[in-house]
């Protein structure tokens, strides 16, 4: 072969050789920011769980609360008050619904389409306010909620010697209904 030949051949090998380096740099860099990113989101995931220390200050919603959280207050807060929806949990909404005429309308609302399903929304939001008295609170199980900034969690009250759930409590009273997040199952207006 002759030299021009054996020029090019040399030169063709370091190309392919320098974009098979950058290449692997590139994977390697990749798989890097990626682990990285699953640590950030599992260490993100473990300092909301809880318990936090809290303060209530309005109950909104049978299966909604506002705290304040004097320290350590978790991603969410906004001058340290969070507000917090009961996770696996569904109550009647306080409002009656105006100008709403569907359920699938009624729910995307947050309002009811019948008095009825408002008294009951009233007796949880209240019965939720008497249990949060008893005792201190805390917040747990915290995580990121998926509709007006709001976190997710169970809400727990110290009351003679131990800690008791909101959410169970609400249950077992028939103030709410299991809820796994997807569809309302429960139509408060049938009874």
């Amino acid at each position: 072969m002759n030299d021009r030949i054996k020029e090019k051949w040399r030169i063709a090998h370091y190309i392919t050789g320098t974009f098979a380096s950058v290449l692997v740099i590139i994977l390697i860099t990749a798989v890097l920011i990626s682990l990285l990113s699953q640590l950030a989101k599992a260490a993100e995931a473990e300092r909301w769980l809880g318990p936090y220390a809290a303060e209530l200050v309005t109950v909104l919603d049978g299966d909604t609360q506002r705290f304040a959280v004097p320290r350590r207050c978790p991603f969410g807060c906004v001058n340290g008050r969070i507000d917090l929806r009961l996770a696996d949990i569904d109550t009647p909404e306080t409002r009656l619904c105006r100008r709403v005429t569907t359920k699938r309308a009624a729910r995307r609302a947050s309002c009811e389409l019948c008095p009825s399903a408002v008294r009951r929304a009233k007796l949880a939001k209240f019965y939720a306010k008497r249990f949060l008295s008893r005792g201190p609170v805390r917040l747990v199980r915290l995580r990121p909620g998926k509709y007006y900034g709001r976190a997710v969690g169970d809400v727990e009250v110290y009351h003679k010697g131990q800690w008791l759930s909101l959410r169970v409590a609400l249950l077992r009273l028939g103030h709410g209904v299991a809820y796994d997040g997807a569809t309302k199952v429960k139509d408060w207006c049938a009874g």
